[in-house]
């Protein structure tokens, strides 16, 4: 089976630049772009892949049409621009390896790739969004700590827990606030239990409204039906084409 390395390329350029520990003032776009690349080879060579795919973010994310407020609390600061930048160049100079689609971002991408893409998968990222990917033949490197994340023991139930809480790193609510883990255990297990729990009324929603909003926004594998067929058209005509 063929080995393809994935790598998350935003998450990554930030990374490469806090490892560098340089104030961002002193940096430049043509600087960031080198350090990116060194960053990026030391783990090309550690894992001596068949292949390599670089999933880009889309200038505007699908899921903002679900939810304005995701991800709205990050603001434009002047290294953004930098990266941004940075970003725009590396792409440029890598077409062949990158991947991009108009208004998805590099998570979609990743799943998109797991479920289309039959070969070994290493996806290298900080991204906790990817441990709902991991499986026999998918695992997550943390560039990080430099080492592989844990595969869940319970990940459908994680998932869940997820949904519910909301994730404060994209400005995603929580679907009930202050709701304990014994009562999400409960409604995990058992429907009728889940049902009267997603009915209950907080003002002028259910929690079962604000669920399965955090679902699209979290769950990968929740995107609309007609994305989900443009996701994998993309990817299997790339497969089939410059990505090999």
């Amino acid at each position: 089976m063929k080995h393809t390395l994935v790598f998350d390329l935003s998450n990554l350029s930030y990374i490469s630049i806090h490892s560098q520990q340089r104030n961002s003032v002193e940096l430049n776009p043509a600087e960031v772009l080198v350090s990116m690349e060194a960053f990026l080879r030391q783990f090309y060579r550690y894992f001596m892949p068949d292949r390599v795919i670089f999933a880009c973010d889309s200038h505007k994310y699908w899921r903002k049409e679900i939810f304005a407020e995701y991800k709205a609390h990050r603001p434009e600061t002047a290294l953004k621009q930098i990266v941004k930048q940075a970003i725009k160049e590396f792409k440029l100079k890598h077409a062949h390896l990158c991947m991009e689609i108009t208004n998805f971002e590099a998570d979609d991408i990743i799943y998109g790739i797991t479920e289309h893409i039959e070969d070994k998968l290493t996806i290298v990222s900080s991204d906790g969004d990817f441990i709902q990917l991991i499986s026999d033949r998918v695992r997550v490197y943390d560039p990080m700590r430099r080492d592989y994340k844990a595969r869940p023991k319970h990940p459908a139930f994680d998932l869940f827990v997820k949904c519910i809480r909301g994730d404060k790193s994209d400005n995603i609510p929580s679907a009930y606030p202050h709701v304990t883990k014994k009562k999400l255990q409960a409604a995990f297990i058992n429907e009728a239990v889940l049902a009267k729990l997603l009915e209950t009324k907080l003002g002028d929603t259910t929690v079962g409204e604000n669920y399965y909003r955090n679902r699209q926004l979290i769950d990968l594998s929740y995107l609309p039906d007609h994305l989900k067929l443009l996701l994998k058209d993309h990817i299997v005509g790339a497969h089939c084409e410059a990505i090999i």
